[in-house]
């Protein structure tokens, strides 16, 4: 049964509070962050022009002694319903899931991507845990999506 793996790396959430601000929703037509401060930081700028801002405004959260417990309740819950929710996405699709381990990485920032070639997505360590097992069902769903029907 594919497994979700939770971690935190500094990097990518580095590059997804840049990114947020940067991004612009082809749904939504607008930007998504709700940081002020990092529209601020960031706006119209290349990554490396406000990385070590970003890094100083997010340094508190990322030395948070919570992360390792948010990563740790994080993967307790979705290990209750990893089984059933690839058993159930199978059915629906008809197809097995294409990886074997995925790498939900937590994020400060609400938006959650996800990279459907490494197998990756984010989830914000702000969420609840409810919240952070439907983000995570989500973001694989995009990730199956993408590996199994894209190309048609």
């Amino acid at each position: 049964m594919p497994k979700v793996i939770f971690k935190f790396d500094i990097e990518k959430d580095l590059w997804n509070n840049w990114d947020t601000v940067n991004y612009i929703s082809p749904w939504e037509g607008k930007r998504l962050n709700k940081i002020p401060i990092l529209d601020e930081m960031c706006k119209g700028k290349k990554f490396e022009e406000c990385k070590k801002e970003i890094e100083k405004f997010c340094k508190p959260m990322h030395n948070s002694p919570l992360l390792p417990l948010i990563i740790e309740s994080f993967q307790k819950a979705w290990n209750k319903v990893n089984d059933k929710f690839f058993k159930i996405l199978e059915k629906i699709t008809g197809k097995s899931f294409p990886f074997e381990r995925m790498t939900a990485y937590l994020t400060t920032q609400m938006r959650c991507p996800y990279n459907p070639k490494e197998p990756s997505f984010m989830v914000s360590m702000f969420s609840n845990i409810p919240h952070a097992l439907k983000t995570c069902a989500h973001e694989l769903m995009h990730i199956h999506f993408h590996n199994t029907d894209w190309p048609k």
